[in-house]
């Protein structure tokens, strides 16, 4: 391992850290709506920061799905995907998330009867989406996941 690739591999580690510590607060946009917390609710706060750091690290495709969950945990929601459509949109819409106000957003728009499923449960020939809420479901990291091979095909962020 190169010396650029040891720091990069330690600077991993110190965002992966920081980002899984603030990733159970509770902030003003959680589940649980709690008081304002700068460090979780505000934009280039503490943990998007983080997550900005990370989404720029293992978002690019072909990254490896063990490496996102090596540095982010497990992720807030998995999406099982149909593989018989030939677009993210369409996958996505098959599922009824996007509506139709958001039908020009990359990703998943996620409704409010969609489970959440912490631990990874597809197959692994399954294409799949993970997302990782950074202010609940008003805005997070989504990755789409080629099950087949393991890899990211795409990523980005859901901003309402």
């Amino acid at each position: 391992m190169s010396t650029i690739q040891e720091i990069n591999q330690e600077y991993m580690n110190v965002v992966s850290l920081e980002f899984n510590n603030l990733k159970g607060q509770t902030g003003h946009f959680s589940e649980h709506q709690g008081d304002f917390n700068p460090d979780i609710d505000s934009i280039n706060g503490k943990k998007h920061k983080a997550m900005k750091i990370l989404a720029g690290y293992l978002g690019e495709a072909g990254t490896k799905f063990h490496e996102i969950i090596k540095f982010m945990g497990q992720p807030d929601m998995t999406i099982p995907i149909s593989v018989s459509v030939s677009s993210i949109e369409e996958n996505v819409d098959i599922l009824g998330l996007f509506n139709s106000s958001a039908l020009q957003m990359p990703g998943p728009i996620l409704g409010g009867s969609i489970g959440t499923s912490p631990e990874i449960d597809v197959l692994e020939e399954e294409t799949f989406i993970v997302v990782y809420f950074w202010r609940w479901r008003h805005d997070y990291l989504w990755f789409y996941i080629d099950g087949g091979k393991g890899v990211v095909i795409t990523s980005n962020w859901y901003h309402a």
